[in-house]
């Protein structure tokens, strides 16, 4: 499956910040209650007409369609975070207003199925010229400050950043080496694939999808972990499915790092 900007991305909106344009967009389903996986990409372009790319200097046009994730699910109760609006308050902090689903309490009174989607405000944070809501830590869900109604306000407005972000000690207790026959009980699903299309084998976690001639997981090198800090698990995608492309592959890179920003170890 191949896709474009027109079919994957909506909610658009664009900013002017130190000599670039930055198209904010939406992406996958907005109202799944609890499995909504709505999510917040960006890319940057020097020209308000574009082209723009992302981080990895993909372009948000091509077939294997880029973006940056800006704001997505965290693990606390808030998922389908997006259709965002970027707004800068009196001191000229960045903030972010997005909806969002409460997965404890996803729908309507008397109506199951019918999504509620609230309105949540949580600032974003710049890095080597890209955004970041609250420096990748994402939807807050806990009593934020608010915006500055006043220059002098700005300190209350400021999120702290990661500082120093390196690779530590294995944690064992988060760790899987993939060496059993099944997956550690600790590994958890947004949308559990069907038994039989994954499993672990040979040191490795398999996923034999239908768009996907197989999905490897393996624990990476000490040389690997030193060249990028906060990088866990290497996962390789080879496709085999005839007359299709999945949407998952990037351009000629078969090799993609999983990163969790702000935690030592692997997984």
């Amino acid at each position: 499956m191949s896709y474009r900007a027109y079919t994957r991305y909506e909610g658009a909106h664009v900013v002017q910040r130190e000599g670039f344009f930055y198209l904010f967009a939406s992406a996958t389903d907005c109202c799944r209650g609890p499995l909504t996986g709505y999510s917040v990409f960006v890319g940057r372009s020097q020209n308000v007409l574009g082209p723009y790319v992302d981080r990895d200097g993909q372009p948000l046009l091509q077939g294997r369609v880029g973006g940056t994730p800006v704001l997505s699910m965290n693990g606390n109760r808030w998922v389908g975070t997006g259709h965002n609006t970027v707004i800068t308050d009196a001191a000229g902090q960045w903030w972010t207003l997005y909806h969002a689903v409460d997965r404890t309490d996803p729908y309507f009174e008397g109506a199951v199925g019918f999504t509620k989607r609230p309105l949540l405000l949580d600032p974003i944070t710049w890095t080597n010229g890209w955004p970041d809501v609250r420096d990748g830590l994402w939807a807050s869900d806990t009593p934020q400050p608010e915006p500055a109604s006043r220059p002098e306000d700005r300190i209350r407005s400021e999120e702290k950043a990661f500082r120093d972000a390196r690779v530590g000690q294995r944690i064992a207790a988060l760790s899987d080496e993939f060496d059993g026959a099944a997956l550690a009980p600790r590994w958890s699903w947004v949308r559990q694939p069907a038994p039989g299309t994954y499993g672990v084998a040979g040191i490795k976690y398999l996923f034999y999808g239908s768009y996907f001639g197989g999905i490897s997981a393996r624990q990476l090198t000490p040389d690997e972990l030193r060249s990028a800090a906060a990088t866990q698990t290497q996962i390789t995608i080879a496709n085999r499915s005839r007359g299709r492309r999945s949407s998952v592959q990037t351009a000629r890179r078969r090799a993609r790092r999983c990163r969790r920003r702000g935690r030592p170890g692997s997984s």
